[in-house]
């Protein structure tokens, strides 16, 4: 049988693909396409088997091995098309199937179709750079911010994604070559990639046992004990949407500048003060990414300040270091290519709206979580003046056959199983009590599609499961 052509749409960072999907004709009538997949910056290739050949105009859906990625649609046709709006139109109409054999809590982005049918295309028209989009999105993040904001108002400044949003803070606030860098253990390494792409090197103040987020009297004892005036800026990281007690830590700071780590934890809020807008702190770094707890449809990010000098300085350094509303030209500084994509702010903006239901619904499901599993695993614990996010339920677990039975049942993710402390690059810091509480722990979905009554169902049948015996 002869190949088949095909335009594959990421339904995760609407990257578009064309391609050729090879054809084997089995001789019990089945067909099998070798399916390459674009996804997170590399191709890998899918098996699927169909009962009949695909033809021109066909859809056929696939979900990828990557969590990141959650479902990919597949065009395929005889000819190879280049026509990315035409490609767009088509998605408006699909439905995204519920694939057998999933996990439960296995992330699927299943608002995208109808955010994509909010956007007006035509105003996209001039390309991914549209400024108009751009603008709207930040505004939009700036107004979501500072609800109930009592300090100066937050600005906000798009760009690429959230470990990009750290680095350019970080340099922003003057984090040079040699400069070290506090932070906290338990995060995922793109938090010490931020520091080490700006030159700096990250040192690491231990968790708080409890809480599992920088211990500000190990931070004391950091700062004055072992590093003092070298460490240049502090990176609290909020973990799992547990904001970090930046009260406590920019008490302790002496005036170095303190950057968030919010990639976690937009929309956790403290004594009403929204992450972004927090006393404390010099900027704050979100994430936009899907699976996060406020997000859009793709790659994203974004730095929050209420200094409109560090804000007009992070847009130079992510605009090839042209001053902002100046000869583009008319460079001063060395700077990146930070420029958000105007598709994913548009979508980004058509999504915010759900942000509090989805929020809500994150909080519902950690309190199904609580309500089956209090007496069988540890929970991190949240202060009673903290209202989180719930990016994920991370519990430490003691019984090996609960573990067993949660892992068949629901979609657990370990990523942070393993400190950032622990990585090669950075083992000279031991954190013994972030590196013993990650070795115990398990990650739990709380995506707000999920449905709470399946999830207590998937919890007792574990807990019965691992009872037995």
């Amino acid at each position: 049988m002869d190949n088949v052509f095909f335009t594959a749409v990421d339904m995760t960072t609407m990257a578009l693909y064309h391609g050729e999907a090879y054809v084997e004709q089995h001789d019990d009538g089945k067909v099998m396409y070798a399916i390459p997949e674009f996804c997170m910056n590399s191709f890998t290739v899918d098996k699927l088997e169909l009962d009949k050949p695909l033809h021109a105009g066909d859809f056929v859906y696939t979900l990828s091995r990557s969590v990141a990625t959650a479902a990919t649609v597949l065009q395929r046709e005889l000819v190879n098309t280049r026509d990315h709006s035409a490609d767009l139109q088509r998605l408006l109409t699909v439905d995204l199937p519920r694939l057998t054999a999933r996990k439960l809590g296995t992330f699927t982005d299943t608002t995208l179709a109808t955010d994509l049918a909010a956007l007006d295309l035509s105003a996209l028209a001039t390309g991914v750079i549209t400024r108009q989009a751009i603008t709207e999105a930040e505004h939009a993040l700036a107004d979501f911010v500072n609800t109930d904001n009592p300090g100066k108002p937050v600005q906000a400044v798009l760009v690429k994604s959230g470990t990009q949003a750290l680095e350019l803070a970080l340099r922003a606030i003057g984090v040079r070559p040699g400069d070290r860098v506090a932070t906290s253990p338990w995060t995922f390494i793109a938090t010490c990639s931020s520091i080490t792409a700006v030159g700096g090197e990250p040192v690491f103040a231990d968790v708080d046992p409890q809480r599992w987020t920088m211990d500000p009297k190990r931070l004391q004892r950091l700062l004055v004990n072992e590093y003092g005036n070298t460490v240049k800026a502090i990176v609290p990281v909020d973990l799992f949407g547990v904001p970090a007690d930046l009260a406590a830590i920019a008490e302790v700071s002496d005036c170095t500048p303190v950057v968030v780590d919010a990639c976690q934890s937009l929309g956790a809020a403290v004594r009403g003060v929204r992450v972004g807008a927090l006393a404390g702190a010099t900027a704050t770094a979100v994430s936009l990414y899907p699976t996060k707890p406020v997000g859009s449809h793709g790659e994203g990010g974004a730095v929050l300040t209420a200094d409109p000098a560090l804000a007009a300085r992070i847009r130079q350094l992510a605009d090839h270091g042209a001053p902002v509303d100046v000869d583009p030209k008319q460079c001063t500084t060395p700077g990146v290519n930070g420029r958000p994509d105007a598709m994913q702010a548009a979508l980004f903006t058509a999504r915010l709206p759900r942000a509090e239901a989805d929020l809500t619904a994150r909080r519902q499901l950690l309190q199904v979580y609580v309500d089956e599993l209090k007496d069988k695993v540890v929970f991190q614990q949240v202060p009673a003046d903290v209202y989180p996010a719930v990016h994920m339920v991370q519990v430490v677990s003691r019984n090996a056959k609960l573990t067993q039975a949660l892992r068949k049942r629901i979609a657990v993710n370990d990523l942070y199983t393993r400190t950032a402390s622990a990585n090669p690059l950075y083992a000279k810091c031991k954190c013994t009590v972030a590196d013993a509480l990650a070795r115990l722990t398990i990650g739990l979905p709380a995506f707000p599609n999920m449905n709470a009554d399946e999830l207590r169902m998937a919890l007792r049948e574990a807990v019965s499961e691992s009872e037995q015996g």
